[in-house]
């Protein structure tokens, strides 16, 4: 089993003893762990963050667990070469998916990537153990080395000595980013987060006990008549019209009309200032062009609350008459 799978999260307990499980709770699960395991993979190679690429699971019953399979099984040559291959497909990219690899500039090891993701779920929730909470009271107790930090506990355990990387990823994570994996835990099933590393299998429990800090019940997001374009949910990849209306340089965002509201968008990775050729207007008569991005929905605030309003993380922003122009020219040519 140990060179077939990269990691799997399981839950045990009387309940799932011969692998029952409620369909609701087991929809849950498997939505809450691609949630999961997308937002650490983007983490790792940030290429893959609005690349809408499959990722394949196996169910296994005696418990109930979720595996995620080796690098041969997770994708498909022709997936990895449609997140490999931006514009164009090549013959290297094709070969880069064979061999198990991303073009992306520089050439990444998928399986490390995911295995990296696995490892991060498992340190943020080591950490948040540790301290009892997320980002609340954290005491560093010695930075150790340039890689390690060393953190104190309230409970006055053995304190905690974490790679720098993973303690920066606990510090950015949402609060509740394993929010649906955590509240199908019960007085009698507990989740376990688990690696195959080398020879080695190692696993993190949240039980009862440990629930309350990765999972916190709240209102609905169809039930509030508040909610700002519910069908955007969270994680979701988009590709959105619609009119830049500000730009805000200081706080790197953009003001986006999109429908009747004004939706905050920002670049994943360059600055807004980069996009000035694309939003601004030849015509006298407007300041800005229509548009076209594509996405990451985000409705994750900064203390994990849930944003009533969405936010956009776009990778990509075009000009809506560009877009038309490249559509003719892919027509001129096939």
């Amino acid at each position: 089993m140990k060179n077939e799978y990269i990691g799997y999260i399981k839950y045990e307990g009387k309940s799932v003893e011969n692998g029952i499980f409620d369909a609701r709770k087991s929809a849950q699960a498997l939505l809450g762990f691609d949630q999961a395991i997308r937002y650490f993979a983007a983490k790792e190679e940030p290429y893959l963050l609005d690349k809408d690429y499959e990722l394949p699971v196996e169910i296994k019953k005696d418990s109930w667990d979720i595996f995620l399979p080796m690098l041969q099984q997770l994708m498909t040559i022709e997936g990895a070469v449609g997140i490999a291959a931006t514009t164009y497909i090549t013959k290297s990219a094709a070969k880069a998916a064979t061999d198990g690899l991303f073009e992306t500039g520089l050439s990444k090891d998928v399986q490390k990537i995911f295995q990296g993701a696995i490892f991060s779920m498992q340190w943020v929730v080591k950490i948040a153990k540790h301290v009892g909470s997320f980002k609340r009271n954290l005491q560093i107790k010695h930075n150790l080395e340039e890689d390690k930090i060393e953190i104190e506990s309230l409970n006055h355990e053995s304190p905690l000595i974490v790679p720098r990387k993973y303690f920066e990823q606990y510090k950015s994570c949402p609060e509740n980013i394993l929010d649906k994996l955590a509240e199908n835990i019960t007085e009698d099933r507990v989740l376990k987060i688990g690696t195959f590393d080398q020879e080695e299998i190692e696993e993190v429990e949240i039980n009862e006990t440990s629930k309350s800090i990765f999972y916190t019940e709240q209102k609905s997001k169809e039930d509030d008549d508040d909610t700002i374009c519910p069908e955007l949910q969270d994680g979701d990849h988009v590709e959105l019209e619609g009119t830049i209306t500000k730009v805000n340089e200081k706080a790197n965002t953009l003001g986006f009309q999109y429908k009747d509201y004004i939706l905050t968008i920002e670049p994943a990775s360059n600055n807004v200032t980069e996009y000035k050729g694309q939003i601004l207007s030849d015509e006298k008569k407007h300041i800005f062009r229509k548009t076209k991005i594509s996405g990451i929905v985000s409705r994750i605030g900064k203390r994990g609350e849930f944003l009533k309003k969405p936010r956009i993380i776009f990778s990509s922003l075009v000009p809506i008459e560009e877009e038309k122009e490249r559509t003719l020219f892919d027509k001129d040519n096939k």
